[in-house]
């Protein structure tokens, strides 16, 4: 008895769609390639980067930068226009605001960096945990968000301020500490409802453990809402407590940092006519958080 082989649905010489189109890779899905388009289309959001970039560049480079000394006075030229050896002019002693605000920006990117690292690093850990185990960790984590919330904020800085006045690293931490609660919460919700998913369940039946699930397949789903938080926790939150803010205050006791060189640049007397340049570049970097 002769078997005749059955006759086959695709010819002998096709060419597999992989081999046919070199976009494709072996598995059949199509590769992303850069496309300026949607570039593009993110032309604001690029610029509001650009711009942060540069305002930390000149602010950390400002020994570089800077066109005079921030201490250097010029009595024969107070409250002078902006000019071409003050490009934004002089306060009430003839010192350079230019060089002053970017030397008090430094003070203020340290200041924000040590605030949103508490805030951040808090609120993902305690809320991814909470989130992924649940349970007794999940209550536990959310009876102290709420009583976290439930402090008057402004008079635990305060507070912090008469105990350690002048720290400004103390105030950015106790910042970072009573609003982690906000991303807490925001973690531990999108946390909750990712580990249902069937590839979370597929990795611990593969023999993944917890902390390889979570860092593998849970926290890379929290990237965009985290970016979300910490843009108005750097920008409405961090920098109003800074002490480029508080420095303004010189009725408040310990909101001074220091008190020969302010953190904006700027004394209390020569705050109403450095004021313009430092609402705009709070104005502007506040704008450009939010479009990034």
């Amino acid at each position: 008895m002769t078997i005749v082989p059955l006759p086959t649905t695709e010819p002998a010489d096709a060419t597999p769609a992989a081999a046919a189109d070199p976009r494709l890779p072996a598995t059949g899905r199509r590769r992303r390639t850069w496309r300026p388009r949607t570039w593009r289309r993110r032309w604001l959001g690029l610029l509001a980067g650009a711009y942060l970039l540069v305002l930390t560049v000149a602010c950390v480079g400002a020994s570089w930068w800077a066109p005079a000394d921030p201490e250097f006075q010029d009595l024969a030229h107070p409250l002078a226009g902006p000019s071409s050896a003050h490009w934004l002019g002089t306060d009430r002693l003839g010192r350079d605001v230019l060089s002053r605000l970017l030397y008090g920006g430094q003070v203020t990117l340290i200041a924000v960096v040590e605030a949103v690292t508490v805030f951040a690093v808090l609120g993902i850990t305690f809320g991814v945990l909470a989130g992924y185990f649940g349970g007794w960790l999940d209550r536990s984590v959310g009876w102290v968000a709420d009583l976290l919330l439930a402090l008057p904020g402004i008079i635990v800085l305060l507070m912090v301020l008469s105990v350690f006045p002048g720290n400004s690293t103390a105030t950015m931490i106790v910042l970072g500490v009573i609003s982690c609660p906000l991303l807490l919460r925001v973690t531990r919700g999108l946390t909750s409802s990712v580990r249902r998913e069937p590839y979370v369940q597929a990795a611990r039946l593969s023999g993944l453990g917890s902390a390889q699930v979570m860092r593998r397949h849970v926290l890379p789903r929290l990237v965009g809402p985290i970016i979300v938080q910490l843009s108005p926790a750097s920008s409405e939150r961090a920098v109003p407590a800074s002490p480029t803010a508080t420095s303004e205050r010189p009725d408040v006791p310990g909101m001074n940092a220091t008190p020969d060189m302010k953190p904006c640049g700027i004394g209390p007397r020569a705050s109403r006519q450095v004021t313009p340049p430092s609402l705009v570049r709070a104005t502007l970097s506040k704008g450009c958080f939010g479009l990034v």
